[in-house]
């Protein structure tokens, strides 16, 4: 696992940004924000293969608690 659990990471596939929320088997659980720029609008529930995200470079989502 590279990314510790509430790291902000990037699907460079999906072209999304989440929070790690856990890690199974090569896969990030992750928290996917409804808006982009914004944790306010609520989240979704994702998979990603660690193959496929980086750590993100989003400030907004940086800059609050998702």
């Amino acid at each position: 696992m590279r990314f510790p659990v509430n790291a902000l990471i990037h699907n460079k596939i999906s072209n999304e940004d989440g929070r790690v929320t856990g890690y199974k088997n090569g896969m990030y659980e992750v928290s996917v924000p409804n808006d982009p720029t914004s944790w306010m609008m609520g989240s979704r529930a994702a998979l990603w293969p660690e193959s496929e995200v980086e750590l993100s470079t989003n400030e907004a989502l940086k800059n609050e608690r998702g």
